[in-house]
């Protein structure tokens, strides 16, 4: 896998603006030479990640919910009814401990899909994403 997308999606629009999408490649895929370049032609919510390869880890996941957490807190510090919900696919990745620890933190709640339900329940993996 040469790249993974990460997207956070609200119904709401005005929350959607906020929300960060990553974008996870490998050093194949995102070269040094034009990280720059990438950087200046990205949208301001979106976050390259280049790394030696493209998959999901533990700590790629930490950093995802801390960023998410820092966002929601904006968006409740004018709606404190807003709850957060992370979707995650049963990946071990996604559920290791420090992922885990990170959600509390910024009080996220996790719902985890079972690996023979994401076609059904994931639909930007299932259908969005698989092209």
């Amino acid at each position: 896998m040469l790249i993974n997308h990460i997207a956070m999606i609200s119904e709401r629009d005005d929350v959607q603006l906020l929300l960060t999408q990553f974008i996870i490649g490998n050093g194949r895929f995102l070269l040094r030479r034009e990280m720059g370049d990438l950087e200046a032609a990205k949208p301001p919510n979106v976050v390259l990640l280049r790394r030696r390869n493209s998959w999901c880890s533990g700590e790629v996941m930490v950093h995802v919910v801390k960023v998410l957490g820092e966002v929601m807190a904006a968006v409740r510090a004018r709606e404190p009814h807003i709850q957060p919900l992370l979707l995650f696919d049963a990946m071990k990745a996604h559920l290791t401990r420090a992922v885990l620890r990170a959600c509390k933190a910024a009080r996220v709640w996790v719902f985890v899909i079972p690996a023979w339900m994401t076609p059904l329940l994931q639909r930007l993996d299932a259908h969005v994403f698989a092209l």
